[in-house]
């Protein structure tokens, strides 16, 4: 029935219906039956924006949009539609919420108040809240308190008769008291406001806690554009307070990467943002953003002491894990962005790549000196080095990866095939390992011939050796990491979980903390759209019993998965 966007959808009270509405390139109202998935009627309705049943009634629902407020009712397999009558009011209404009684309807504007209608008479009654009062001028930029909202985006009713809850595009929550038919209106007053709050985030969301129950004190969860969920709770003189549940990145991740030595915190960087997690939870620890940004790598200093990030603008900027302070910046380190980051194991230097194809070498310390310049051919895709910091090896996209003497800083061998989208050494540093296209190429770390050419069924782009050496991890565009036995190149598991292209793969250190992850290799760990998925299912799992792999995506995803130590052993002769 809708040829493009739904805009909106409701269940009945009785649960034996479902109404939909569409954007405003469809401009449909549609009533579904949910036993049988088929169009019961519908109607045309300009430019809706949300709807809402009645609470006690399945026969009569609310749409809202530019300029209109409507009122259905189903008779005789039709939907007929009551306009509101709003007087000189003109407003874009964005949501509805209909109270217990069925006698007073609430709808947000786009102008960042709330209208109340008597829904019986359908007659505009109040709005709220009134213009805020300042005393002199605000400072510039101050967030305000009081007043409309920027635009009102959504609504809830606390049960038992509780408040109303709006929540708005600027981040601020308002408490406002209901609306009563009791109350007389010819005096013009608006509906005030009781307590306010700030989320970082423009709020797009709000529902009941269920497991808060009713009554005064009930609690609510607010999403938030910045991809983070709230939990708020009002009980009256102490205000409307806040703490923040979950969250999860809104852009695509392009690194991550473990402490040296520990796996019980992880670091992932992508678009504007640097997060550190921790590995059991899977919460956040972390956040430094740099608006206006992107940030393509990140890595711990070996000491742990530092989160190094490279981003978009050429800069290196490293913070402290803890506090996210800025604790140094490499000014442009690179002419097109830092694409790679490796640091040392020992003298305070770090390795980094650019999108100009070039390798340097930085003395980092109370100043941050340039020690060489090494010139490839493509943008860096990847950088690693071996143990002792005497060699690494740089990935380009365009397909040829460089191994480069650290003591004299010069091509030492070059590896020539498909663009290359990561690299990895075998902990022996015997061989290299590459991924791009869809293949896997063993190399020879010694003269740069190709060993063996693995096919893989789609294109991929992230890899990861264990340090047992026994284990190989692939993830590509299908969305699925393959565990491959290193030796005989066989997928020996597969983990599905992701749905979009997984960009990294990272294994925690050996001998780490033991995280709480998956029970098998088959289960997903994490979601971006259900951060409580990450424990579902999972155990604590120490390294006797399994090594564990942290994968991203392209969606800001992020999984954690037990991998068997059964996997891991050689296999008998």
């Amino acid at each position: 029935m809708h040829k493009a966007k739904v805009q909106g959808i409701a269940f009945s009270p009785c649960e034996e219906y479902l109404a939909s509405v569409g954007g405003p390139d469809d401009n449909a109202l549609v009533l579904w039956s949910v036993a049988s998935g088929k169009a019961i009627c519908g109607a045309a309705v300009p430019a809706a924006s949300a709807v809402a049943f009645f609470s006690a009634r399945s026969d009569c629902l609310v749409t809202c949009g530019r300029y209109s407020l409507l009122v259905w009712q189903v008779t005789n397999g039709k939907l007929a539609p009551l306009e509101v009558q709003l007087g000189p009011l003109q407003r874009c209404f964005t949501a509805v919420q209909i109270d217990e009684s069925d006698e007073i309807l609430y709808a947000a504007t786009s102008s960042g108040d709330v209208a109340t209608v008597a829904l019986l008479r359908r007659l505009l009654r109040r709005t709220g809240p009134p213009p805020a009062r300042h005393r002199g001028r605000n400072p510039k930029g101050a967030p305000g308190r009081g007043g409309p909202l920027s635009a009102a985006i959504t609504l809830a009713l606390a049960p038992g008769g509780g408040p109303l809850l709006v929540g708005g595009a600027d981040g601020r929550v308002l408490v406002m008291p209901r609306d009563s038919l009791a109350v007389d209106t010819r005096a013009g007053t608006r509906l005030p406001i009781l307590a306010e709050t700030r989320l970082p985030g423009g709020v797009t969301s709000l529902a009941l806690q269920a497991a808060s129950g009713g009554g005064p004190g009930a609690a609510f969860l607010a999403g938030t554009e910045d991809g983070d969920v709230f939990r708020l709770q009002y009980d009256g003189g102490n205000g409307l307070a806040h703490e923040r549940m979950r969250t999860a990145p809104q852009h695509a991740l392009a690194d991550v990467a473990f402490a040296p030595g520990y796996g019980g915190v992880f670091a992932t960087c992508g678009g504007a943002d640097v997060r550190l997690w921790a590995t059991a939870s899977l919460r956040e620890l972390l956040r430094v953003r740099e608006p206006g940004l992107a940030c393509a790598c990140v890595a711990f200093s070996t000491d742990g002491g530092a989160l190094i990030s490279g981003w978009s603008d050429g800069h290196v900027r490293a913070y402290g894990p803890q506090s996210g302070a800025p604790a140094y910046v490499i000014h442009d380190a690179h002419q097109a962005g830092v694409t790679a980051l490796a640091p040392a194991s020992a003298g305070g230097r770090l390795v980094t790549g650019g999108g100009d194809g070039t390798v340097r070498v930085w003395q980092v310390g109370s100043s941050q000196d340039l020690v060489a310049s090494m010139k490839g051919q493509a943008a860096v895709a990847g950088l690693r080095l071996t143990e002792g910091d005497a060699e690494c090896v740089s990935a380009g996209a365009d397909g040829c990866c460089i191994i480069w003497d650290l003591q004299t800083f010069a091509r030492r061998a070059s590896l020539v095939g498909q663009a290359v989208s990561g690299v990895a050494y075998h902990p022996n540093e015997s061989q290299l390992v590459t991924v791009g296209g869809g293949q896997v190429t063993y190399w020879d770390a010694a003269d740069g011939q190709a060993i063996r050419v693995l096919d893989a069924p789609c294109r991929l782009a992230a890899l990861a050796v264990h340090a047992g050496g026994e284990l190989l991890a692939t993830g590509g565009e299908d969305g699925v990491i393959r565990l491959l036995n290193y030796d005989e190149g066989d997928v020996r598991a597969t983990c599905v979980g992701h749905n979009a292209a997984i960009t990294r793969l990272c294994f925690a250190p050996e001998g780490a903390a033991g995280p709480l992850t998956p029970a098998d290799p088959q289960s997903s760990a994490g979601s971006k759209t259900d951060p409580g998925r990450a424990e579902q299912g999972c155990k604590r799992a120490d390294h006797a019993e399994g090594a564990c792999l942290v994968s991203v995506d392209s969606q800001g995803c992020i999984m954690v998965w037990r991998v068997p130590r059964t996997l891991l052993q050689p296999r008998p002769a």
